[in-house]
């Protein structure tokens, strides 16, 4: 319903208040009230207010045929009122106030025209109806004449004025009203055709329209096309409608950039008539849709029936149409970015989910749906799209819950798990989780990357188990390792490499400076100097503060890491090796003059002996013979000694064990070794009934002679040597002690190495060759016994070892035997 129409049915309601009002004057009238004609008026305006309601208003389409019935409207109310006026005593009728109340509407209504128009024929008819009266005397009532003539001027003007800075104030209101809820509803969303017909509906609701929309030129064909339509055309034909740029008054505004506007289009021969549309257009107001400078389009609100469109209704159209414009530019940009990270989602090898505050899913695409084995989904939650596909999907889906979406604001950090596969075997995910936040640091979703590192994890275990491998080679390997980059940092030591610098392993030691791990000056110079160097293999001897002697090997390493080398040094300590060497040299010097000194003695006799001037006597001649037999036993036992060392090496020493009499061997081994005695005293002490021992004897006699002519070398020409035998369990524990010198306790572990020499030269200047006790020892080892010596500086050592007795050798061959045999 238009104003017009509105202020007519107003005008009727008045006018029946102000018919009752003048029906009570009647009642209550006085004397001079002219009954008859009053009564007659009354009814005749009555049955005229009555008739009115039959007058066809909905029909009148247009505003000048509504506002010419409201003026004939309001002249026959006014020219009544005018009559009873004068039938109840002119300027003193109490049916004057009616006048105000008849006025009302034109004083309220937005014509001015209207409202000075109603104003002038009421004071008209009032001076004509108060002259009229009989009762009224002009010259006597002038006072009361003005004052009611000016009050029915004023009253309607000042109405006039009084509403219309409301109805502007109520405009403004309205218009702001409009454009905020306009501006809001357009960062509500990024959809474009929701957001323009939100737009819509607040247009329509403030314009009071029922044909409103939003038509986009298509560049390619030139047309206006509608994008939305409002509520009333939604859905008919109208939308169907494509507009010719210059067509109607929607094309005219999309070709020219000007606005349009009229609260009556017949009046514009040029857009009279839109024969395609289904509703007749009779108001319009419409304005272009600007993008950059360049027309995208035209949003244009419509009446089927007539209504006043002024600047105020024009203004707010073009700023909703701005709004509308960045909204569509704002579309066109999301849709684009929208379409990039579309195409970049469908081309990530990576697997990715999108969830929103409630952990439901928002997008997926194809990788992460390959991966899961699952449909495209959206609105599902976490929960559903990962159970019975994902082992850990309760914990994983606990977590994107708790440690993003229900964080506080802010922005919690991300986090990474590894997710297992149900349905394959060892395949495995890697899921990284990070926040998706607003632009007041609001936590609104999630986004999950997933990655395949079914084969990353594999080669990642292959790789830990051949770094276990090469770990356990490395520290159970005998020789060193260590590699150093070229910044001097050192990246690999194993325990060997400590093991021989004779320190523990510090628990800094990886990454650490060279001079800071390797405390040694010459093995650090070494390492410094492989890795200053640009050549290969350098290889250098290396002597530690301890006496340790390295053969350092060191080998480039080319690319240890982007633009870093190194070199890996391999180190084997050659201490032993060195000793052995020098120890073989001296063994090698000592043999041959073991052999020269005793061949030399026995030549030179012989050659005395075979000299024919000289004559000997017989003690002379058996002076010569007893030097040659011991020179003679003395290279023997060294050639035994030499013959029985090879054997050892070899792995050929045999023992071919008997029942043994320990003391006549003992006595034996004093008769044979007393010739070279040379004033030494040979004291036996072994018990009387002895058990006789399992040894071959003449192994036996071997360790004897050794360890007693070993001790004749070191006694004194009047010490004496003590051979002494003891019982035991199983066993017999032989001792023989001299009084020499004695062997310094750092000495003593190694006195049956072979080619060790320790001590000083005994009082015969000689030192041994350093392999009797080495022999002695093994074939003490080969009887099944046991070698040590005990010695005392300034006091003498004492050889002692142990051999089986025959009878025990024998209980022991027998359970042995008996077990096998069982």
């Amino acid at each position: 319903m238009d104003i017009e129409t509105r202020n007519i049915q107003a005008t009727r309601l008045l006018f029946w208040l102000a018919l009752g009002v003048a029906s009570l004057a009647l009642a209550f009238g006085r004397s001079w009230v002219r009954v008859l004609p009053f009564s007659v008026v009354l009814g005749a305006g009555a049955l005229t207010n009555a008739l009115s309601y039959l007058a066809p208003v909905e029909r009148l389409d247009t505003h000048r045929s509504r506002l010419a019935f409201l003026s004939v409207q309001l002249g026959v109310y006014i020219i009544v009122l005018s009559l009873e006026v004068a039938f109840s005593g002119g300027f003193a009728s109490p049916v004057y106030a009616c006048y105000f109340l008849v006025l009302l509407v034109p004083a309220l209504s937005e014509g001015p025209v209207l409202t000075a128009a109603s104003c002038v024929l009421a004071a008209c008819l009032f001076a004509v109806a108060g002259v009229l009266a009989p009762e009224v005397s002009v010259q006597a009532d002038a006072p009361r004449i003005f004052i009611g003539i000016v009050l029915l001027v004023a009253f309607p003007v000042l109405a006039n004025v009084l509403s219309g800075g409301i109805r502007r104030r109520l405009r403004d209101g309205a218009t702001f009203s409009a454009l905020y809820r306009v501006s809001s509803s357009l960062g509500e969303s990024l959809d474009l055709d929701q957001v323009l017909k939100r737009l819509l509906e607040q247009l329509d609701h403030v314009f009071h329209t029922d044909i409103s929309s939003v038509r986009l030129l298509d560049p390619t064909s030139n047309t206006l096309v509608v994008k939305v339509s409002g509520a009333d055309t939604r859905g008919s034909a109208d939308e169907e409608i494509e507009i010719k740029l210059g067509e109607g008054f929607i094309g005219w505004v999309a070709k020219t950039g000007e606005p349009f506007i009229t609260s009556d289009i017949s009046t514009d021969p040029r857009f009279a008539s839109f024969p395609r549309a289904r509703k007749k257009v009779v108001s319009a107001i419409a304005v272009p849709i600007r993008i950059a400078g360049r027309t995208v389009g035209v949003i244009s609100c419509a009446g089927s029936r007539q209504r006043r469109f002024g600047s105020d209704d024009l203004s707010l159209l073009e700023s909703v149409a701005s709004l509308a414009g960045a909204a569509i530019e704002r579309a066109e940009l999301y849709q684009q970015l929208l379409s990039r990270g579309e195409a970049v989602m469908e081309s990530l090898a990576d697997g990715l989910i999108v969830v929103d505050g409630k952990n439901q899913t928002v997008l997926t695409n194809p990788s992460a749906r390959h991966m899961l084995g699952v449909r495209p989904m959206q609105g599902e939650s976490l929960e559903d799209i990962l159970k019975g596909r994902v082992l850990e999907w309760r914990q994983f889906a606990r977590d994107v819950r708790i440690r993003i979406l229900e964080q506080p604001q802010g922005a919690p950090p991300a986090f990474t798990m590894d997710l297992n596969l149900e349905q394959a075997e060892g395949a495995a995910l890697r899921a990284r989780v990070g926040p998706i936040s607003s632009h007041w640091d609001q936590v609104i979703g999630a986004v999950i990357l997933l990655e395949d590192v079914t084969d990353m994890l594999r080669l990642t275990g292959e790789l830990a188990v051949e770094k276990t491998k090469l770990e356990a080679v490395l520290e159970n390997v005998v020789v060193g390792v260590v590699a150093v980059n070229d910044r001097g940092e050192v990246l690999i030591a194993n325990t060997a490499a400590f093991n021989m610098l004779g320190i523990a392993r510090p628990w800094w030691w990886l990454g650490a400076r060279l001079d800071e791990a390797v405390t040694e000056p010459e093995l650090a110079g070494a390492l410094r100097a492989a890795v200053e160097s640009s050549g290969g293999v350098t290889r250098s001897m290396v002597s530690l503060k301890s006496g340790r002697q390295l053969d350092v090997s060191c080998v480039p390493i080319k690319d240890l890491a982007p633009g870093r080398s190194g070199v890996v040094a391999v180190i084997n300590d050659v201490t032993e090796i060195r000793r052995l060497e020098q120890s073989r040299s001296d063994f090698v010097s000592m043999v041959s003059h073991e052999l020269r000194t005793p061949l030399t003695s026995i030549k030179a006799y012989v050659d005395t002996l075979q000299r024919q001037d000289a004559g000997f006597d017989e003690e002379t001649r058996t002076g010569f013979v007893k030097v040659i037999a011991r020179e003679t036993e003395r290279m023997i036992r060294l050639i035994n000694d030499l013959l029985d060392l090879s054997r050892i090496e070899a792995g050929r020493l045999e023992i071919r064990p008997t029942p043994l009499d320990l003391a006549e061997l003992i006595s034996r081994v004093a008769s044979r070794i007393e010739p070279q005695a040379l004033g030494r005293r040979i004291s036996i002490d072994v018990p009387g009934e002895m058990e006789p021992v399992m040894a071959e004897a003449g192994k036996l006699e071997q360790v004897l002679l050794n360890i007693v002519s070993n001790a004749i070398k070191f006694s004194p020409e009047d010490g004496e040597i003590r051979i002494s035998a003891r019982p035991l369990r199983e066993k017999v524990m032989i001792e023989v002690r001299d009084q020499g010198s004695g062997i310094a306790p750092e000495n003593l572990p190694y006195i049956f190495d072979r080619y060790t020499r320790v001590g000083r030269p005994g009082p015969s200047g000689a030192r041994g060759s350093g392999l009797g006790l080495y022999v002695t020892r093994k074939l003490v080892e080969a009887h099944g016994g046991r070698i040590w010596a005990d010695s005392e500086q300034g006091k003498g050592t004492s050889m002692l070892f142990t051999v089986p007795f025959a009878a025990g050798a024998e209980e022991s061959e027998t359970s042995a035997g008996g077990g096998s045999g069982g």
